[in-house]
């Protein structure tokens, strides 16, 4: 797990807040934290697809401590879910 994961997207330095990673040091899971005063709109999901879009990463995670989404990818698309799949899981 590595907390302000430093990555570059379209040649800018950015910071993932948290990506959690399998035993093979690939990422398995991204999560970006807003202020509780920050609601979760869609430059927060677009915010998390620009980093995604680099990482390729399978779950996705935003929240604002009053909300959470989660997303895993299914084929080419992002369902939703309910909770936050245990580390076991993650590679399943």
């Amino acid at each position: 797990m590595k907390e302000e994961y430093f990555l570059t997207y379209n040649g800018q330095k950015k910071r993932a807040d948290l990506v959690v990673f399998d035993q093979n040091l690939k990422a398995q899971l991204l999560a970006e934290f807003k202020a509780q005063s920050v609601s979760l709109s869609q430059s927060a999901a677009l915010q998390i697809a620009k980093y995604n879009f680099h990482m390729q990463v399978p779950i996705l995670v935003i929240s604002n401590l009053d909300q959470t989404y989660i997303f895993k990818k299914k084929q080419e698309e992002f369902i939703g879910l309910a909770d936050i799949p245990l580390y076991k899981n993650l590679t399943l």
